[in-house]
């Protein structure tokens, strides 16, 4: 009925993997787990606080806040890189092209993901940029959430604001 949840990444992430966004075989230095209302962050596991007074310390605007808050509502796994791009421009919550763009360009992906993303493209023969966590699909269900079937990702996605499962829709938050 909805191809697209199909591709619809809610943020549960999967138990036998502890969740989305792995690097490197790591979890992702910009992955925030986030455990009883507190922000775990990378794959050291840093304890940032509590999930208001972290995203208070990271932005400035009280609207960008609000539109973080509503991202990681819901959600046990999400990219500090999507979320602050999101923060510091609410028309990006509409325009997925647009987000992506900005996504793979955040300073700290840039830094700390792409590399990565570029070793394996490279290694594959693929062209640069075949890789990026904003478009990945995954391929199998203990990838995170992205293979998961349309009544599973459905019933996940209840759980999060409006926001939150309107960036998601073309997939790979």
């Amino acid at each position: 009925m909805f191809p697209w949840l199909l591709m619809l990444c809610h943020g549960s992430g999967n138990l036998d993997t502890d969740g989305c966004c792995h690097v490197a075989g790591r979890p992702c230095p910009l992955r925030w787990k986030i455990v009883a209302g507190r922000i775990i962050e990378g794959p050291d596991l840093i304890d940032r606080g509590t999930v208001d007074a972290y995203i208070n310390s990271l932005i400035q605007s009280r609207a960008g806040r609000d539109r973080a808050k509503a991202q990681v509502q819901g959600v046990t796994y999400v990219c500090r890189a999507a979320v602050e791009v999101l923060a510091a421009d609410a028309k990006l919550l509409t325009d997925r092209a647009g987000f992506e763009s900005a996504w793979n360009a955040h300073p700290s992906y840039v830094a700390l993901v792409r590399p990565e993303w570029a070793k394996i493209e490279q290694s594959l023969g693929l062209a640069s940029g075949a890789y990026q966590c904003s478009t990945w699909r995954g391929t199998a269900v203990a990838q995170c959430c992205f293979a998961e079937d349309q009544a599973s990702n459905t019933s996940k996605t209840a759980a999060l604001s409006t926001q939150a499962v309107t960036v998601r829709q073309a997939g790979g938050v």
